[in-house]
């Protein structure tokens, strides 16, 4: 995977100096500094994060670069794009770790300004689908799974079966304790989210999970759209499940999930879920949305809307990937054989 993830880069350096002429103009930062203060307001930034937690996220460490670039058009900045490098692929930085955000702050076209960056993004879950403009190399729509919380969600979990279970996690975890928006909780639960699914070799997990808590904290203590729901085991003396979500324009958005194995006969997943749905309905929310992948939402929501996984790339960088995915294949299907 390193040699793979060398050459893309090698190649990421070839596309961007042999690029024809582009109607956008790239300014890379290794950082977010004075300069880009500026830009990043033009683009309407602070209204997507603001600029202290970009900041932040930028300076926690990892395991992978950080870069933003601003791109000009007629040297007026039309978006400020920060990225994480993992593995052959660059990510949008924010994507996987607040959920339901759109991928970067952009007053232009945003599959255009992914182009002109001449390297090999791949955005996951996006909300705004790609149109085909050059270096679209793939793309996958994805059902989104959003509840209405303006009406009684009970009707639709009868319909889906899920009531009664919802009924029984709520008997088999009254003697845990609630405890909502503690930061401590959080780490908690992003790190055991760590610890199940990130086994060394899934990049884009291991780059995410520090960033996570990073948010988690800053959001917090700041008051900026994050909340959490953890159940624990007083008796114990130990956390045993939690939900984070981030509300924007009415919606909430389910963020890290967890609970211990330990505890699944008491139905502490379920009554967590069950609590972020009702304070959505007793704050006046309009819906929760669980967001795309994995077909158990589909219990506690209906499929509503569409996310996006894409690829944009330079031709080089995409015919290697090719490459490095058919020996890939190859390589599986010879230890299977």
């Amino acid at each position: 995977m390193q040699t793979a993830a060398t050459v893309t880069r090698a190649l990421e350096r070839v596309a961007a100096t042999t690029a024809r002429r582009q109607r956008l103009r790239v300014e890379w930062h290794e950082g977010f500094g004075q300069g880009l203060h500026a830009a990043y307001a033009a683009v309407g930034g602070e209204e997507w994060v603001p600029a202290a937690l970009l900041i932040r996220v930028l300076a926690t460490p990892g395991p992978h670069r950080k870069r933003v670039a601003v791109v000009y058009r007629d040297e007026s900045p039309c978006a400020v794009v920060p990225l994480r490098e993992a593995g052959r692929f660059w990510e949008p930085l924010l994507q996987g770790v607040i959920p339901e955000i759109n991928a970067f702050p952009c007053v232009s076209h945003q599959e255009e300004v992914l182009a002109s960056l001449n390297l090999n993004i791949g955005c996951w879950a996006s909300l705004e689908p790609p149109s085909g403009n050059r270096n679209l190399r793939w793309a996958e729509p994805k059902p989104c799974y959003e509840l209405n919380v303006h009406q009684d969600p009970e009707p639709y979990w009868r319909s889906r079966n899920l009531w009664k279970t919802i009924v029984q996690a709520r008997n088999r975890t009254s003697a845990f304790e609630l405890v909502v928006d503690d930061a401590g909780a959080c780490s908690w639960g992003i790190e055991q989210w760590r610890d199940r699914f990130y086994t060394g070799a899934n990049d884009q997990v291991s780059s995410k999970w520090n960033d996570r808590i990073s948010v988690a904290n800053w959001a917090l203590a700041n008051g900026w759209r994050m909340h959490s729901w953890h159940l624990r085991d007083r008796e114990r003396d130990r956390w045993v499940a939690g939900v984070t979500g981030f509300v924007h324009d009415g919606r909430l958005s389910f963020g890290t999930l967890f609970r211990d194995p330990e505890y699944d006969w008491h139905g502490v997943g379920h009554r967590c879920f069950h609590e972020v749905f009702l304070w959505a309905r007793s704050q006046g929310l309009k819906t929760v949305s669980l967001g795309a992948d994995w077909e158990y939402k589909r219990r506690w929501a209906p499929p509503v809307g569409t996310q996006w996984d894409f690829v944009v790339s330079p031709l080089p960088v995409h015919a290697w990937n090719a490459v490095v995915k058919l020996k890939d294949r190859a390589l599986s299907a010879g230890r299977r054989g």
